[in-house]
């Protein structure tokens, strides 16, 4: 491991998330958001303030 490394530089990058479901559903009739961990911490927020139940997928477009 290179112990002499340093920062040179930082990039803020906006990441915006869609919260995709059925036809018909509400944000309070949602109960479970599946998705990456990465996509679930960066939303937590949001998805905080509904108290669904959140479960890690592999990626964000699938459910495996």
């Amino acid at each position: 491991m290179n112990e002499n490394l340093q920062v040179c530089g930082e990039l803020d990058l906006r990441i915006i998330h869609c919260l995709i479901a059925n036809q018909g559903a509400t944000l309070n009739t949602i109960k479970k958001v599946y998705s990456h961990p990465q996509a679930l911490g960066q939303s937590q927020v949001f998805l905080g303030r509904f108290g669904y139940e959140l479960i890690s997928i592999y990626d964000t477009a699938g459910r495996g």
